[in-house]
């Protein structure tokens, strides 16, 4: 479907869970959350739902990721878009143990602040390492490059969450501009590294 984005997959006992924004029919526009499944990582995905698994009203739903806590729970983040008088936030939601409900209400982990995060934040992304939760977010446009990647430090996988800094964690400089869509993960020696995309 033309327009989806931020697709995320994870496997879920025997099947892989993709997650992905895709645009609903409401005015205004915006999009939701859906989900597709298949037996295998690589192909075969299809999205069977009659409805999407998160689509806030009023607003939209994007950029989802999985995370899975220290019991084994399933979770997943994802960003409230912003709306005129309304900043954008970042929440994540207990899914069940097949990836395709919603277990509680979401938890709010953060709203945008800082003044490099204008106009707003998103992409989030989460990892518990040594046992702390880190919780990664892109801010400002990814149009230019004043996109950036912060960072906050986190109770627990639902929050409550506090920034690291007021400042960027990455930020424009040498030949990386705009640094962000960050996904953390643990090398093969057990060091904390980032993935991102940027601009040359």
């Amino acid at each position: 479907v033309a327009g989806t984005w931020a697709p995320s997959v994870a496997r879920f006992g025997r099947r892989f869970v993709h997650a992905y924004a895709v645009p609903v029919r409401s005015r205004p526009q915006r999009r939701c959350i859906s989900t597709s499944t298949s037996a295998f990582p690589l192909r075969g995905f299809v999205d069977r739902r009659r409805s999407p698994l998160i689509c806030p009203r009023a607003r939209g739903a994007i950029d989802p990721a999985f995370f899975t806590g220290v019991s084994g729970g399933r979770y997943l983040l994802w960003k409230r878009e912003q709306k005129p008088g309304s900043p954008s936030r970042l929440f994540i939601t207990r899914l069940s143990g097949d990836g395709q409900r919603v277990i509680g209400p979401p938890r709010l982990l953060l709203t945008t602040q800082d003044s490099w995060e204008t106009p707003l934040i998103e992409n989030p992304a989460m990892i518990r390492f040594r046992s702390t939760y880190y919780l990664f977010y892109s801010g400002g446009s990814y149009t230019d490059d004043s996109y950036a990647t912060g960072y906050a430090r986190c109770a627990s996988a639902t929050g409550p969450c506090r920034r690291g800094s007021d400042q960027p964690l990455l930020a424009t400089g040498g030949r990386a501009s705009g640094p962000g869509g960050a996904m953390p993960f643990v090398d093969h020696r057990g060091r904390l590294r980032l993935a991102y995309a940027a601009w040359d």
